[in-house]
């Protein structure tokens, strides 16, 4: 709610899509707090209880894990590197910096 607030897009509406019809000014200055807002998140991200257990049976079974986020490929790669440390990396791990459509979009699914 906060980051729509902060951005000037209604709540109703995508905020990547929102972002990426404003004038250049206006987007850049909304990008800004959205990343902002995404490194803060990033300090004080937290794994759900039981998701590294789960994870690691998943690896056990050798069965594989992948990620689509509408977060940056920097939270996946801070992700990876401290409260994944340890696990196998998602692969793919498909952020909104790559070349699909962000989420909830399926294209990443295919």
């Amino acid at each position: 709610k906060v980051m729509y607030e902060r951005c000037g897009v209604p709540q109703n509406e995508d905020i990547l899509e929102a972002i990426a019809a404003m004038p250049d000014a206006e987007a850049a200055t909304a990008a800004a707090i959205v990343e902002e807002m995404e490194e803060e998140g990033r300090r004080t991200l937290e794994l759900t209880p039981g998701a590294r257990e789960f994870a690691e049976w998943l690896a056990r079974q050798g069965i594989p894990t992948a990620l689509v986020t509408r977060n940056t490929r920097a939270t996946i790669d801070h992700l990876h590197a401290t409260l994944w440390k340890g696990l196998p990396p998602f692969s793919p791990a498909i952020s909104r910096d790559d070349t699909y459509a962000p989420k909830p979009h399926p294209a990443a699914l295919k």
